[in-house]
């Protein structure tokens, strides 16, 4: 989930998501979902996101919570880590830079290679997308966040589905 809310430029977190026993504060609280605690993971991967414009806590209801208030406590502090996240956040942008490792992996079908970036740092993932694509709108490069998981496909000569929807919307 983290490559995906690191390329978020807005994100909407709907407090249904998290179950029931950890925030009842909910019309349509369900006894399934997040614990809170992975709730505040997802929250502190947002703040690290350096091109969020806009985060959004949604359907929380107070005369729905509990005598403890523990669904405003859930809320309180998802809000607490995407604030951690954002003070630890890195500029992580400049690519040809020595702080990251390239990895080019060969392909056996079109693109012929995909390039790989990895933060030496944060260890995080970034794909280039769009390297041979004569025609498309965008004139560069896009840089994609993705996981070790993506590039690991790609050594197995498979394209990872996060490149062919990256592509999809690119062209």
């Amino acid at each position: 989930m983290e490559p995906s809310i690191r390329n978020a430029d807005l994100i909407s977190f709907d407090v249904t998501a998290v179950k029931s026993s950890d925030a009842p504060g909910n019309a349509n609280a369900q006894p399934f979902g997040l614990s809170g605690e992975e709730a505040c993971q997802i929250c502190w991967y947002a703040g690290l996101n350096e091109k969020l414009s806009s985060v959004g806590f949604y359907e929380y209801n107070p005369a729905e919570d509990d005598a403890h208030k523990k669904t405003a406590s859930v809320v309180a502090t998802m809000i607490w880590y995407f604030v951690e996240g954002f003070y630890r956040r890195k500029q992580e942008n400049n690519f040809k830079s020595n702080d990251f490792l390239k990895y080019v992996v060969s392909m056996p079908v079109d693109p012929e290679t995909i390039v790989f970036f990895k933060s030496k740092f944060t260890e995080k993932w970034w794909m280039e997308v769009g390297q041979f694509m004569p025609g498309s709108k965008y004139p560069r490069n896009t840089m994609v966040p993705c996981s070790y998981s993506d590039y690991q496909t790609a050594t197995r000569g498979e394209l990872p589905e996060r490149y062919i929807s990256a592509l999809a919307k690119l062209n």
